[in-house]
This record gives structure tokens, C-alpha cells and sequence, in this order.
């Protein structure tokens, strides 16, 4: 227990917030933001220092685990080589074989020989189906017809799927990461549609909804496997409480939004008031930002995936904060933004050039503030509950109009 609490403090730093337990804040709200409570020094770890502490971390009992120790030693990076492993962990998904944990043991010479066998009795047996997959192939040259659920055995089921579902996965497919060389190079666009397939069949209700292709084929990079990369889009919809946002009218999303705001208008009151004044609506941001969680908007890959590192380890907190951050990098030139149509083109084109370091530092930094989770529970409770009333109200004056009432408007 000892050496673990010294593993821990040699990777988080005493000035860290990790070490402090500033900008976690992960547990009870602490009132209004304060840069007392924060600190804006986030240092990035090496993979030795984070392959140390996640070792720690792994070798104690998950019982006594403080939950505040990952999602800080997270905010410093997950080197790459980790990541399957780590992310895995965040989303109760096995680990990779291909990447081992750094505390498994040397394997003893008896396991060894125990793989050697089933190694060999697996060569048999793919022997076997080498043989009956020559003779099938023999017999259809003769004419012989295969089952048809053999001819689709490597494909998968997308009976159960509409024909426009299909040709949206198709189009969204060729729009994803066409400029990232390893996923085009690697077969990425047939896994990844091959992905969307199984989501769209698994999941009758959620089904597909465009943005998930940007989602999926992030985890298809980082994970091994196109099953870990299928389960890895569910447990993180449901890591983060965002089912809502694809399903019901988009109802979670409307609500996150309206947070958003609330948030803005609380942290960086210059920024909000200059949206109020040229009345921009937010959901126009947050629908790309929020749905694909930043995929579209960081195209760095590296400044994604420690984005991404602050998701899986802060959940839903480490979004608002992240967008708040990015309104802050760039609140100088939207104060001085003077016509409306220059606003939406910002925020049309809007490409972040910063690095992840300056961006995490801002996101955990005075300017964001203190951000208690049981206290975004609330409002995002709150925000569902105002835009559920408000969708019911509009369908009642819309009944009353249809049924020659008042205007709609009214």
C-alpha cells in the first residue's frame, strides 16, 4: 500500500491539480467557480511516468481505488501504446490481447507450452477449414450452389436495415477522416461500415445517426478489433448519459446546450454577451461539436485523443469544459466580431490551432472554474425538464391551430 501511494506521488506532481484535487471537482458542487480551487498547470507525463502510475493504479484493490486518481493521471496523457488498455478499462470492456497490461507477470514456462498446444490444435483445425473451404469452392465450380448464409458468413447482417440507412452509412463512410492516410491505408472505411452495420442492427432504437461514423472510427485507431470498437460507441453513450442526444427529438442535446449557455454567460460573460447581441444560436456549435464529441473540429489526431483521454476519465464533465475552453482561446475575436455573418462563418470554419497542453490547461484552468458533477447532474436534469415543457407547449398550440385555433407563434 506503501509503495503504491509513492508510485502515485512520483507521477502526480504536488502542483498538479491531480495531486491537489484541483479542477477534478469531481465530487460534491463547491459553489461558484474559483480560481482558488483550480490550477492551470497540467502537465504532460512520459509514457514512463504514466505506465508507472497506471501500474500503481492497476495493482491495488479496486475496492479501495481512489476514483479521482485515473481521470488525473488521464488529464496528463495516455501514451499511445497504453491507450487500447486504458480506454478499455474506462468502459468496462476486456483488454486487448495485443496490448498487455504492464502488470501481467512474465508468462511461466508452462502457460507457454499450454499456448504452444492450443496453437497447434488451432492450426489443425484452420486446416481443416482450408480443406472444406477448397472443396466448397470445387464444388460451386461444378455448379453446386452454397447456402446463402455461408456466401454472408464474413459479411455482416444488414437485412434488418433499411436501404436509405445503408446509403447514409455509405455517404457518411467516405466523408470520415478522408485525409487521415493510416485509417484510409489500414482498410478503416470497410471496418468502419462494417461497424456501423452492427450498431444499426444491434440497436433498433438508437439505430444510426450521422456523427456516430466519426465516433466509431475513432475507437476503430485506437482499439483492436471492430467488436471492441462497436462496444466501445455503447458504453461510451452510456459512460456519458448522451443516448438522448441521437433518440426523442434530441432532447438531451437541446438541454446540454441550454447548460452550455448558462455556463458561458456565468464564465465568460464578454463571449455570451456578444452571442446574445448578434443571436446566435448555440445549437448550431454544439451539434457539431457535441454529437461526433470534437471529431469534426480537432483534426489533429494526437489533440483528439487526449481530448478524448478527458472524456473517458472526467465523463460528461470534461465536455462542457472542453468547450468552454475553446470559447476562451478564442475570446478575443469574437468580442470583436461586428456583423452576425462573420460570426457564423467563425464558427462554421472554426479549426482550433492550439495544442493539446494549452487547451487541457485551459479546460482545468481559473478561467473554466470549479465544476462540481453532482452539481451539472442537476442542471442537466433542470435543462431536460425545461425543454420537455417546452416541447409540450408547442404541440399544443400546434393541435389548437390545426383544429382552427390560434396561430402556432401564440
Amino acid at each position: 500500500m506503501e509503495r503504491w501511494f509513492q508510485d502515485l506521488r512520483a507521477v502526480l506532481q504536488p502542483n498538479s491539480p491531480a495531486a491537489v484535487g484541483g479542477g477534478y471537482a469531481s465530487g460534491d458542487a463547491r459553489g461558484s467557480p474559483s480560481a482558488k480551487q483550480t490550477s492551470s498547470i497540467v502537465t504532460t507525463a512520459t509514457p514512463e511516468e504514466f505506465a508507472k502510475g497506471w501500474k500503481a493504479f492497476c495493482s491495488t484493490n479496486p475496492r479501495i481505488r481512489d476514483p479521482k486518481v485515473l481521470p488525473a493521471l488521464m488529464r496528463r496523457g495516455v501514451p499511445n501504446e497504453l491507450r487500447p488498455e486504458v480506454w478499455s478499462h474506462c468502459l468496462g470492456l476486456a483488454s486487448p490481447a495485443s496490448s498487455p497490461s504492464p502488470i501481467q507477470e512474465v508468462t511461466s514456462e508452462a502457460d507457454k507450452k499450454e499456448e504452444q498446444n492450443e496453437s497447434s490444435a488451432k492450426e489443425e483445425e484452420n486446416g481443416e477449414k482450408e480443406n472444406k473451404r477448397i472443396g466448397e469452392n470445387e464444388s460451386t465450380e461444378r455448379g453446386e450452389k452454397r447456402p446463402a448464409e455461408q456466401v454472408r458468413a464474413e459479411e455482416v447482417d444488414s437485412s434488418c436495415v433499411s436501404q436509405s440507412i445503408i446509403d447514409v452509412i455509405d455517404a457518411d463512410v467516405a466523408r470520415t477522416f478522408p485525409n487521415h492516410e493510416s485509417f484510409q491505408n489500414s482498410g478503416g472505411p470497410d471496418k468502419l461500415r462494417r461497424v456501423l452495420l452492427d450498431l444499426a442492427t444491434s440497436d433498433e432504437e438508437l439505430g444510426y445517426c450521422q456523427s456516430l461514423n466519426f465516433i466509431a472510427a475513432t475507437f476503430i485507431m485506437a482499439l483492436s478489433g471492430e467488436d471492441q470498437a462497436r462496444k466501445a460507441v455503447q458504453q461510451l453513450i452510456v459512460k456519458l448519459g448522451t443516448r438522448s442526444w441521437y433518440t426523442d427529438g434530441m432532447k438531451q442535446l437541446r438541454a446540454d446546450t441550454a447548460v452550455l449557455e448558462e455556463m458561458l454567460r456565468e464564465r465568460l460573460p464578454a463571449v455570451h454577451a456578444t452571442l446574445k447581441q448578434h443571436r446566435f444560436d448555440l445549437i448550431f456549435v454544439t451539434s457539431k461539436w457535441f454529437l461526433c464529441l470534437f471529431a469534426a473540429t480537432l483534426q489533429d489526431q494526437e489533440v483528439l485523443r487526449r481530448v478524448w483521454d478527458l472524456f473517458l476519465g472526467d465523463g460528461i464533465e470534461a465536455l462542457f469544459r472542453v468547450s468552454l475552453a475553446l470559447f476562451a482561446l478564442q475570446e478575443d475575436k469574437i468580442t470583436q466580431i461586428v456583423h452576425p455573418d462573420d460570426l457564423i462563418r467563425m464558427m462554421q470554419d472554426w479549426q482550433p490551432d492550439c495544442s493539446a497542453e494549452r487547451l487541457i490547461q485551459t479546460a482545468y484552468g481559473p478561467v473554466v472554474g470549479a465544476m462540481g458533477r453532482a452539481e451539472l447532474s442537476k442542471r442537466r436534469r433542470a435543462a431536460v425538464e425545461n425543454v420537455t415543457a417546452a416541447d409540450t407547449r408547442a404541440e399544443m398550440r400546434n393541435q389548437h391551430y390545426w383544429r382552427g385555433g390560434v396561430r402556432p407563434a401564440s
